[in-house]
C-alpha cells in the first residue's frame, strides 16, 4: 500500500513527502513508518500540547 501511494505521489512531481503522527504512546506506528522507509525529520508540540513527529521520504521517480 505504501509503495502504491509513493508511485502515485511520484506522478504528481514532488521530490519528497512528509507526514506527522503522535510521538508519545505511539511506538508501533512510529516503528512502522521507519521500517517502510520514512526518516524522522523532527518533532514539534501542538497548541493542545501534543508532541508530534514529522517524517520525510524521498519520492523516487521512475
Amino acid at each position: 500500500m505504501v509503495d502504491e501511494w509513493l508511485t502515485r505521489v511520484a506522478q504528481m512531481g514532488p521530490k519528497s513527502a512528509y507526514l506527522t503522527t503522535d510521538a508519545e504512546d505511539n511506538d508501533r506506528v512510529n516503528r512502522f513508518y521507519q521500517r517502510v522507509g520514512w526518516t524522522l525529520a523532527g518533532s514539534y508540540r501542538t497548541p493542545q500540547d501534543r508532541v508530534m513527529n514529522v517524517y520525510e521520504i524521498a519520492v523516487r521517480r521512475e
